[in-house]
Formats: structure tokens, C-alpha cells, sequence
């Protein structure tokens, strides 16, 4: 049997960036295996749910819920609408939890100004969620590998949201040495504006011009962040990949921005810890 996909997003435009996912699914000829779940928000305008008619039509299996119908799932599970905030990017976390619902074999998280690259399969690149493969697995001599040394980077010395300051501008030796193992996550990056903080935007802001064509296994003992922009992860993953809701405080710091992060970090530990392996690169 065809492993099952369920893209996951939430969103308050108005969903035209969907086409670009129906071409791709076209283009692959996987609809059978791939599913949309779109999140609505409060502010999200209502054309969004003609678009996902459109695309129902069209052949593409897709679910749009209203607030109401989002309410109601929320409902049945307990308490948890407590903590899942309207007007909020944390309100994907319903997809996830209707992708686990619904059986879904892998889940793939995307931000709404995500496009696929026409350049190189999307989907099917993400589908070597729960494949084992032998390549490439980087380790670093202080533990930490810098994912942007894949893309070629306008300027060349820059660094992924959530990677630790104290980390940064060193030149810790790096060896590459075969692995094997089981695929759990795989964290595609971008062409364009790369996902870097605001900090980093304001002093020395970055784009993209080039994949280097190399992905790469994380090392066991080598950690980078992982967000949800364009990653996929196992079934089994899911529940370790619970985006926090931003401004939660964490030891008396507001997070704001990062509780992608925080799960990307947790969801990564139990990977490693259980034996999985973490891929890195395409798609873009």
C-alpha cells in the first residue's frame, strides 16, 4: 500500500498559494496519495473556501474547516482548545491533529508563502519520510552543523532561525561519513529568503541564490534547528512535534517566534534517541 500525506497548513490570506501545490500533485501524479488540511483562522477571508472547492473539483482531496468545525474537533479531545489561540499561527496544530486522525502515514508542515520549486519533484522528495537510506551524515566537532552551508547564501555567513548565537561564527571541523537508518524527518530548505531571525534581518539580511544538490543526515551528536516550513515527519512523530503557542512563558521568557523551534528540537531529541535519522536539503 502507498504511503499517505497530508499536507498541513494554517493561513488568514486567501489561498491562491494552493495552486501551486495543485500543480505540483498533478505533476508527480501522487494524488492519490497526498491530502490538503488548510486551517482557517479568524482572519482568514472567506475565498479561501471556493479555492478548496475549486481543488476538490479538480481531484485534489482537501479539507478546509470552518472555525466552528475546528471548534468542535477541539471539543471532543478535552481541554486542549484552551491552549490552541485563535489569530495564530499555532492553530496548525488542529491539522496535525486531524492528519493523525485521518491516518496519515506522514505529515508535511508548510508555511503559506511556501511555493515548491518547478526546478525538482516536492512531494516525492518528502515522501522518503519512513524510507531507510544510506548517505551522508554530518558530525560536528562542537555538536552543532550549520544547515544554511548547504545553499549558496548572499551573504555566505548565515545562520538558520534557532540556531545558537553562541555557536555561531566558529569553524568547528565537520566530517561526512556514510549512515543508514530510517528517515523520521525531513527538513527541506528554500531558495529566497531564508528562514533566519529578526535579529539577524535587520543586521545583515540573506537570500538565497542556489541549492548546493547535497542533503545530508544529521550525526547523532549533531543537532540543527528544524521549523515548520516546508518539513515532513513521520506518523510516529507527530506527537512529539506540538508547536508551542507563541508568548508562552518559558522560565519567565515570553516565546515569540520559536515555538516552532522548541518542537523542531524536541521532535529531533526523540528521533535521535529512538534510533531515527533526520535529512536535510531538498526539496526547496
Amino acid at each position: 500500500m502507498s504511503r499517505k500525506m497530508s499536507l498541513v497548513t494554517t493561513t488568514i490570506n486567501n489561498g491562491s498559494f494552493l495552486e501551486s501545490f495543485k500543480n505540483a500533485i498533478f505533476i508527480e501524479k501522487i494524488a492519490d496519495n497526498v491530502d490538503l488540511i488548510i486551517i482557517p483562522d479568524k482572519k482568514t477571508p472567506g475565498s479561501i473556501f471556493q479555492i478548496c472547492r475549486e481543488l476538490g473539483t479538480a481531484g485534489i482531496s482537501v479539507y478546509c474547516p470552518m472555525i466552528e468545525e475546528q471548534d468542535s474537533f477541539l471539543n471532543k479531545l478535552g481541554k486542549i482548545k484552551n491552549i490552541i489561540p485563535y489569530n495564530s499561527d499555532n492553530r496548525r496544530n488542529i491539522g496535525f491533529l486531524m492528519a493523525l486522525e485521518k491516518g496519515c502515514d506522514i505529515l508535511l508542515s508548510i508555511d503559506d508563502d511556501n511555493i515548491p520549486s518547478k526546478n525538482a519533484p516536492f512531494f516525492k522528495e518528502h515522501l522518503l519520510v519512513g524510507e531507510s537510506l544510506a548517505m551522508e551524515a554530518v558530525n560536528s566537532e562542537d555538536g552543532w552543523f550549520n544547515i544554511c552551508e548547504l545553499l549558496e547564501v548572499d551573504p555566505p555567513t548565515t545562520y538558520p532561525r534557532g540556531f545558537p548565537y553562541h555557536s555561531r561564527h566558529k569553524t568547528p571541523k565537520l566530517s561526512f561519513e556514510k549512515e543508514e537508518g530510517i528517515i523520521h524527518v525531513n527538513a527541506g530548505l528554500w531558495y529566497g529568503h531564508p528562514d533566519i531571525d529578526a535579529i539577524s534581518c535587520m543586521y545583515s539580511p540573506a537570500s538565497v541564490k542556489a541549492f548546493k544538490s547535497r542533503s545530508v543526515l544529521l550525526g547523532k551528536n549533531t543537532w540543527s534547528p528544524i521549523n515548520t516550513q516546508n518539513t515532513a515527519i513521520a506518523r510516529e512523530a507527530i506527537s512529539a512535534y506540538y508547536f508551542l503557542r507563541m508568548n508562552y512563558p518559558l522560565m519567565g521568557i515570553p516565546i515569540d517566534r520559536d515555538g516552532d523551534i522548541f518542537s523542531g528540537y524536541f521532535v529531533q531529541a526523540c528521533a535521535k534517541h529512538l534510533g531515527y535519522q533526520i535529512r536535510f536539503g531538498s526539496p526547496l
